[in-house]
């Protein structure tokens, strides 16, 4: 039996945005990087309709969609917020 999950994308797009905010205290936001944060709030929600299924050992697999890229590279020890100092 599938299992869904129903995500707020409202609330995942002001949670996006309130880390965004307390990662870069000030920052300014575009239409372009909000239609971005849209995008991700949106391929979560997504993520989470997806259909898992039941495996023949009786563990749940989950279909990933196509689109899903590999996570980015750690920044490492550079600082918190990568935004200091752009206009």
């Amino acid at each position: 039996m599938a299992q869904y999950f129903n995500v707020n994308q409202l609330k995942l797009v002001s949670a996006i945005s309130a880390e965004i905010a307390a990662q870069c205290p000030g920052i300014h936001v575009d239409s372009e990087q909000f239609n971005t944060i849209i995008a991700a709030a949106n391929m979560v929600k997504d993520a989470y309709q997806t259909q898992s299924t039941e495996t023949k050992t009786g563990g749940k697999q989950r279909m990933t969609p196509d689109f899903v890229s590999p996570p980015a590279p750690s920044l490492g020890k550079r600082n918190k917020c990568c935004c200091r100092g752009r206009k």
